[in-house]
């Protein structure tokens, strides 16, 4: 294995490491575990670029940024074949942690060195890929804050915090026709989250990557206080027995809008597509390098969310 290994300048923790070659480090980390790295740091504007060439190359890539350098790279190796790592130096680092990534760094190399290749399913919106979650209404509002918070706080944890206090007080409401494995449903709700696979408890991570199915959390808004409510439910892990919030599974889904386009997060990144959103999973479309001693995967079912 040879991978190629684009550094995303711009990733969050990736700006920690100014003045320092963080590439070389990575490369000499790869080295000691054995393996011949290409290691290049690219600016976010030809990340895509990057990807597209090193797509060309047919060889295993590895991508160093967070959840949206990560989004961007499975729009160009879906369907490939081509073995795609993640070093996670983002903010949540989501498909890098339900892989069983380390956080830090010179551990997630070693992890990739001697890891192993695993097929993943993926969601799909239109034409674009997700692979973890997808928010509506109170989620990409908070995408969308999160993005204004940046640039006057650089604390996470607090960022995240403002973005979710702003979005909850400048919150409204959206009216949907969802049609998806229970027949058409209208509701009006703050919020809706679909997650490409199962949430397990209060930890929100995916012990399956390949089950085939979404599962769908939409919050009542015919209920007071629900949005609350509803975050407090998915804290503790409980939100599936919430009255608060509607929750099912399936492979597929369509929502139908009064709009014709609508903020959707993404991964954290947000879009306004036309409506209608017609959202399918992708059964094993991804083919990623994981640790090679991750835990095997788990035995959480489509059942657990009312399937």
């Amino acid at each position: 294995m040879k991978p190629i290994v684009l550094v995303n300048a711009s990733a969050g923790t990736v700006l920690q490491f100014d003045g320092e070659d963080l590439p070389g480090r990575i490369g000499s980390l790869f080295a000691e575990g054995g393996v011949s790295a290409e290691v290049r740091r690219v600016e976010a504007r030809s990340l895509m670029a990057e990807l597209e060439r090193a797509k060309r190359a047919d060889q295993p890539v590895v991508i160093a940024g967070g959840d949206g350098s990560v989004s961007a790279a499975i729009q160009v190796f879906a369907g490939t074949g081509t073995p795609l790592g993640v070093l996670p130096f983002g903010t949540y680092n989501l498909l890098g942690r339900d892989l069983g990534m380390s956080t830090e760094y010179a551990e997630a190399v070693r992890q990739l060195a001697s890891g192993r290749e695993r097929l993943i399913d993926l969601g799909k919106v239109g034409r674009r890929y997700f692979h973890t979650l997808s928010g509506l209404g109170f989620f990409s509002r908070v995408a969308r804050q999160r993005a204004e918070v940046r640039k006057s706080v650089s604390s996470k944890v607090i960022g995240a915090a403002v973005a979710a206090v702003r979005s909850f007080t400048r919150g409204g409401s959206l009216d949907v026709v969802i049609d998806g494995g229970r027949g058409p449903e209208e509701f009006r709700t703050p919020a809706i989250l679909i997650t490409n696979n199962l949430m397990e408890g209060e930890t929100w991570r995916r012990p399956r990557l390949d089950a085939g199915v979404f599962e769908v959390n939409v919050v009542r808004g015919d209920i007071p206080f629900s949005l609350l409510r509803g975050g407090l439910a998915a804290m503790t892990g409980s939100w599936r027995e919430s009255g608060d919030i509607a929750t099912w599974s399936t492979p597929a889904l369509t929502l139908s809008f009064r709009r014709p386009r609508v903020f959707l997060s993404l991964d954290g990144e947000v879009k306004r597509p036309r409506t209608p959103l017609r959202f399918e999973i992708v059964p094993k479309a991804l083919t990623v390098l994981a640790p090679a001693a991750a835990a095997q995967q788990g035995d959480f079912t489509a059942e657990k969310a009312g399937a």
